[in-house]
């Protein structure tokens, strides 16, 4: 297929213009035939140039087909247009009959519709299919490839924005996995990128007329660090399109049409002010119309010959200011205020407003380092058009209470957390705002003695940990001022919160009596969902979920007697208890436990998940987060993702989803589904998928023991680390693959047996250390039972 389709290239097609792409922005006329023509130009032109049309976008791909083959053929000369019949459901991208279809083709043509449907099909999950390897072969041999729409948003190798308004990326921000009807807003990007085409850019379409210029800045700097992220990108207005050659040796676009422009923005540069919503200077904005060209590699603009410069010729004497710069229904709203920004005589700096108030915007136009162009089209003089350069952007939240940095995050500390455990202690300051930004309100309700408690976090993070203070939230069981609307005002002053160790049930009792939020709950979980982090430590982790919330007892107790609603009983403190209104409602889903294998606290976990699990607020998964160690939980609203920090020990994964229940007077459980992750290791706490970190290599064929050692006090409480020691040695044995250890206790004795048939375990030295070795282990079976 290579051979000949190189010799249709280059000896039978004879193409113009080697290796490019022509982004459409949508609604193209049928008859531009400036973007047209250009279109089948490229592919060798009329009465030679042959299209294979991708219409997989649409919702009706084969009438979406007819209509663009007419276009091609009837209207535009070329030689053929074939119909690929890929869809999203079609599973036959990986044909290779159609992969050799594509290499007969001179040129290709993407139709509009959804993006998402072009990357299930051609690219799912950021895997190339054989037919889109063949389309990049062609390409690379110097066929063209043309887009409108969705067709043209998908045709880069950054992320690829998938859905949204300006107004929702900057109150809520970007978030990745496409289109999420959990989202608090609606801006997503698909974090597998495009079809790879043109690399560095990442493209929009249905520009000015949608008012995406605020999306597009949006998605580039909450996608920059991603590894396919980028900080350039250019929105494309319809019935417009930017033509790259060169793609492969110095890409050069040029604007081809006269409705609209292309707007480039670059973030490289930007200044990201800590904010709840979104507070940013620095944003660079170009604005090319007919005939102007910007090199892809170096950025630099070079305007059409027959433009000159406005400076000292304005036609206007003041810039307008528009009450409504982000507008998706007011057509160009943004393009039209900045052409006339840049031909007026007296306003070097303007300022624009939102419509929408919650909360209002300002978004300032300076153009101290800008230039703007205008002239009169050659071929139609009635047409004048405006560009403009470096102009600069701010955006600012009208009325700003309170700065912020990071993004809707959780830290849940086992508890003993060490003063000197930077990579924790650090991680908090900086995801609410970092040193010399964040302010840190300090909840120690949990605290026998909450004033001396608060003292000691305050100095913690501010005078060794750099925040830029730390203020204590007096709130205590018996304070009774968790609805006081001062206090609820001094914590939305806060860009992060911090909950200390003691007695969940102290919390719950103040913050959330009975499960009612109070006003302070309420404000912290207002500034959480606007960007703030919450982190807590031992019982000020503990309480941070919406499932049930365990209170009390060991796990002997647990399964001997079972778990009891009610809350901890004084009287009985082995007694394992919970409390049935759950904690304060931060991550869903979960169940927290925290000193958990210095305290041996696998088997209550497992108990609790299981006799609750039918309550309204229960649940089958929870987590045990050891001593000094945490679980950091970020887009806690999208698709919140768990990584452990620390190397002292790890977070136990515990899942009773399919566990089965034999009866039996105490327990007796069967399929406890287990894992056991360390440094660097993450979970989507979605689907309960593990990623373990990639400097751990597999054990199996590689395991340093012999066999499995058996413990005779596999559910100690006062001996550290027994389950977590002995699950490590086991996968890490090289005859057993299940092993039944006991419980020292005899009255009466349990069985604990660990089944490693579908698991697998993984060991490394951490990078941050490298004089100790960790283990993790995922998908180990456990089994629970008396003894008789």
């Amino acid at each position: 297929m290579v051979l000949l389709s190189f010799a249709l290239l280059t000896t039978l097609v004879g193409l113009a213009t080697p290796q490019s792409v022509v982004f459409i922005g949508g609604n193209l006329a049928d008859g531009n035939a400036p973007i047209w023509d250009k279109v089948v130009e490229l592919a060798g032109g009329k009465g030679v140039a042959r299209f294979g049309v991708f219409t997989t976008a649409s919702a009706d791909p084969e009438g979406s087909a007819v209509y663009y083959i007419d276009m091609l053929v009837n209207v535009y000369g070329a030689a053929s247009a074939t119909y690929i019949p890929i869809t999203e459901t079609s599973n036959n991208a990986d044909d290779p009959a159609l992969a050799d279809i594509v290499g007969e083709q001179t040129g290709f043509f993407f139709g509009g519709g959804d993006q998402l449907r072009i990357l299930n099909a051609l690219r799912p999950a950021g895997r190339e299919t054989l037919v889109l390897a063949a389309v990049t072969e062609m390409l690379k041999a110097g066929a063209t490839v043309g887009g409108t729409s969705a067709g043209a948003a998908c045709l880069s190798n950054s992320v690829m924005i998938t859905d949204g308004t300006s107004y929702d990326g900057l109150v809520y921000g970007a978030f990745s996995g496409g289109p999420n009807p959990n989202n608090p807003g609606s801006l997503c990007y698909d974090e597998h990128g495009g079809l790879g085409f043109l690399a560095g850019w990442l493209p929009d379409t249905h520009f000015s007329e949608r008012g995406r210029e605020a999306r597009l800045i949006r998605v580039l700097q909450d996608s920059r660090d991603r590894d396919i992220g980028t900080t350039r990108g250019f929105g494309v207005d319809e019935d417009m399109a930017l033509v790259v050659t060169d793609l492969y040796t110095q890409p050069v676009g040029k604007v081809i049409g006269t409705t609209g422009g292309v707007l480039v923005a670059d973030v490289t540069n930007i200044v990201v002010t800590p904010s709840a919503t979104t507070n940013y200077e620095g944003v660079i904005v170009h604005y090319l119309t007919q005939d102007d060209s910007i090199d892809l590699l170096s950025g630099n603009i070079t305007f059409a010959s027959w433009k000159n410069p406005l400076k000292g010729k304005e036609l206007y004497s003041n810039a307008v200011v528009s009450s409504d710069i982000l507008s998706a229904r007011k057509s160009r709203e943004w393009a039209t205020t900045a052409a006339q920004f840049f031909d007026n005589k007296l306003d070097d700096v303007v300022t624009h407003t939102t419509s929408q108030k919650k909360p209002p915007f300002e978004v300032t136009f300076d153009r101290r380092m800008a230039a703007g162009y205008g002239g009169h089209l050659p071929t139609d003089p009635t047409i004048y058009l405006v560009s403009h350069e470096n102009l600069q952007v701010v955006f600012a939240l009208l009325i700003i209470v309170v700065d912020f940095a990071a993004s809707q995050s959780l830290v849940l500390v086992g508890g003993n957390l060490n003063d000197g455990n930077d990579a924790i202690w650090g991680k908090v300051v900086e995801l609410a705002g970092g040193r010399g930004v964040a302010r840190i309100g300090v909840f120690t309700t949990a605290s026998a003695d909450p004033e001396d408690s608060a003292a000691y976090y305050i100095d913690i993070f501010v005078n060794i940990y750099g925040a830029a203070n730390a203020t204590y939230i007096p709130v205590t069981e018996s304070s009774n001022n968790a609805n006081d609307p001062s206090v609820a005002e001094l914590t939305r002053q806060q860009t992060g919160f911090f909950f200390g160790g003691g007695d969940q049930s102290r919390v719950l009792k103040a913050l959330r009596p009975r499960g009612r939020d109070t006003l302070v709950l309420t404000a912290v979980k207002d500034m959480l969902k606007a960007g703030a982090t919450v982190g807590g430590t031992s019982a000020g982790a503990a309480c941070l979920s919406d499932t049930v919330m365990i209170t009390g007892g060991s796990s002997y107790d647990g399964l001997t007697y079972g778990a009891f609603s009610g809350g901890y009983k004084p009287l009985r403190p082995d007694e394992l208890s919970y409390d049935e209104y759950g904690g304060l409602g931060f991550l869903a889903g979960w169940l927290p436990d925290t000193h958990f294998s210095e305290r041996g606290r696998e088997a209550r976990l497992i108990r609790v998940l299981q006799d609750s699990r039918d309550r309204d607020i229960g649940t089958t998964r929870g987590f045990g987060l050891d001593e000094d160690m945490a679980l950091l939980v970020l887009d806690l609203y999208t698709r919140p993702v768990g990584k452990v920090i620390g190397t002292r020990g790890g977070v136990f994964i515990a899942d009773v989803t399919n566990t089965v229940v034999i009866p039996s007077e105490t327990t007796n459980f069967e399929e406890v589904s287990v894992h056991y992750l360390t440094q660097d290791d993450t979970i989507d706490l979605t689907t309960g998928n593990i990623t373990i970190a990639s400097w751990k290599t597999n054990l199996k064929d590689n395991e340093y023991y012999n066999n499995a050692e058996v413990s005779n006090d596999i559910l100690s409480s006062q001996r550290d680390r027994v389950w977590a020691s002995a699950a490590a040695q086991f996968v890490n044995n090289k005859l057993d693959d299940i092993v039944t250890h006991y419980s020292y206790e005899k009255n009466p004795k349990f069985e604990i047996t660990f089944d490693r048939v579908t698991g697998s375990g993984y060991g490394g030295i951490p990078p941050s250390n490298p004089e100790i070795i960790v283990v993790s282990h995922q998908n180990l079976k456990v089994g629970i039972r008396e003894n008789v």
